[in-house]
């Protein structure tokens, strides 16, 4: 409703909603003035505070509750937060420095066997989502109230950036389902009623002071109902804003602050279909795909990719680029090949229809039928299991920056999410090898070389564009947004001024 009324004074009367912006959200409001309680929303709500939930919205409200040892900065970069220090013993033995005079919210202190605890929960209690990312490790030796030794079965070079998903809990809450979220972080758990959470600012913190005396977090799920909460200033900051909305709140007066998400989306290619068996019917495919017709298409924030992993993330090769195609002698190559007049056989999660749509017109314009089905998450699943398809609409997004995990859990030859049956011995001994290299510099290099295979030599799939994330905020605040997409509060300041 905002949206609308804004759009019709702004048709009709230009002069008067400029006037009117300036004054009443941002003169009346007093957005300089300090604020007090601060509120964010987000679309989706959440049913726990599981602090071993690897689920984005989950953690979003868990990461403002609990800390973990090390906190990955803007740009994936390990820093200090519950560990002081860390290192290496040998291969296999990490070293780490804990803190002193830390606090959780109940009054306790923090000391390694918490750290050991919070280990084994996310090992072993039964919804724990992170299970899998500590396989390596195969025991914790505490030495000392603050310090402790973690032993890994082989050298594992992003020990540091799992450490990251690793929130703490007092050792008592090891094993038993958590009622009441206890942290050590800046803000501590007051009570959580109707899509509200609510936070209050920790007195005993080890570190800076709140910014803010109270927080709350918002559930609002209708995209609507978000643009209006922070259009009439029942919030003061606006998590993911719908694009469609990024030009009203810019003329409304708010800061607005767009990052890249660096979740690719991508089409993977069944290398058991029929019609991928070869090099030359994949280069075709690759080279379809107008991505600026695409761009100016979905109307939307984005930017082209031209690899699997975004701009920012390690391994991520700035050498590999798109080579400009002519679309006419393209259409040429497709009609004298044997995927002139086929059906090929698209699949994809449900709610990207508009842009498997487009996809159809791109196709059928080279004399090319593609035909689609969309299922739900889990369905969805199930049939990239069974290969029953040419090509599957996917998405990947780093959660540590860094893109070993996707080459080991989707390229490698028989990992358990390599859909497409992807198997090229060079790149099988290159992600072998960047799995236990612990030297940084050689290990980008054959990351990279790992890109321009699956991109230009034998090839993984179609990079085709990544969505651009959007913030919106009430001018009072400063705020730098992250690549990974996490909202810590304790990174929002204010600006004081009247």
């Amino acid at each position: 409703m905002a949206a609308l009324l804004f759009v019709s004074l702004m048709l009709f009367f230009p002069n008067l909603v400029s006037d009117w912006v300036d004054k009443v959200f941002v003169e009346d409001r007093e957005v300089f003035k300090p604020i007090n309680t601060f509120r964010i929303a987000f679309a989706i709500d959440v049913d726990n505070f599981e602090p071993t939930s690897d689920m984005p919205a989950v953690r979003q409200r868990t990461v403002n509750i609990y800390e973990s040892l090390v906190r990955l900065d803007r740009d994936f970069n390990p820093r200090t937060s519950l560990a002081i220090a860390w290192g290496l013993k040998d291969d296999r033995t990490w070293n780490i420095k804990l803190r002193p005079d830390v606090y959780f919210h109940d009054g306790s202190s923090f000391d390694a066997q918490d750290v050991e605890a919070s280990f084994e929960r996310a090992k072993n209690y039964s919804e724990s989502e992170l299970t899998d990312l500590f396989d390596a490790v195969e025991s914790v030796n505490v030495i000392a109230d603050n310090e402790l030794d973690f032993i890994t079965s082989e050298p594992d070079p992003l020990f540091v950036q799992k450490l990251s998903r690793l929130l703490i809990i007092p050792s008592e809450n090891e094993k038993e389902k958590i009622d009441l979220p206890i942290g050590t972080a800046v803000y501590k758990y007051d009570s959580y009623a109707d899509g509200v959470l609510k936070l209050s600012a920790f007195e005993n913190y080890w570190g800076s002071s709140a910014v803010f005396d109270n927080v709350q977090i918002l559930s609002i799920t209708d995209a609507n109902e978000r643009v209006d909460a922070l259009s009439f200033l029942d919030i003061d900051f606006l998590a993911f804003v719908p694009h469609s909305s990024v030009t009203y709140f810019d003329q409304l007066g708010y800061e607005v602050s767009i990052v890249p998400s660096l979740q690719v989306q991508y089409l993977l290619f069944n290398q058991k279909s029929k019609y991928f068996e070869s090099e030359k019917n994949k280069k075709l495919i690759f080279d379809l795909i107008d991505r600026e017709a695409m761009r100016k298409y979905l109307n939307a924030l984005i930017k082209n990719s031209t690899q699997f992993v975004g701009n920012g993330v390690f391994g991520y090769n700035s050498d590999v680029d798109l080579n400009d195609v002519d679309f006419k002698a393209l259409k040429t190559q497709i009609l004298e090949s044997d995927l002139k007049g086929q059906h090929i056989k698209l699949v994809l999660a449900n709610g990207l229809d508009t842009f498997a749509n487009y996809l159809v017109q791109e196709f059928k314009s080279m004399g090319i039928f593609l035909d689609f089905n969309s299922y739900d998450s889990d369905e969805y699943v199930d049939i990239l299991k069974s290969a029953d398809w040419d090509l599957a609409l996917m998405a990947y997004r780093s959660n540590t920056g860094d893109a070993l995990n996707f080459y080991s859990n989707n390229v490698l030859t028989g990992a358990d999410e390599n859909y497409a049956y992807y198997s090229v011995e060079d790149v099988d001994d290159l992600i072998v090898k960047s799995l236990v290299n612990m030297d940084e510099k050689s290990r980008l290099k054959d990351m990279k070389e790992i890109q321009r295979i699956l991109v230009e030599k034998n090839i993984y799939g179609v990079p085709l564009f990544e969505y651009e994330t959007v913030y919106a905020y009430v001018k009072a605040l400063i705020y730098e947004p992250r690549l990974d997409g996490i909202i810590y509060i304790d990174e929002i300041k204010q600006k004081n001024e009247i």
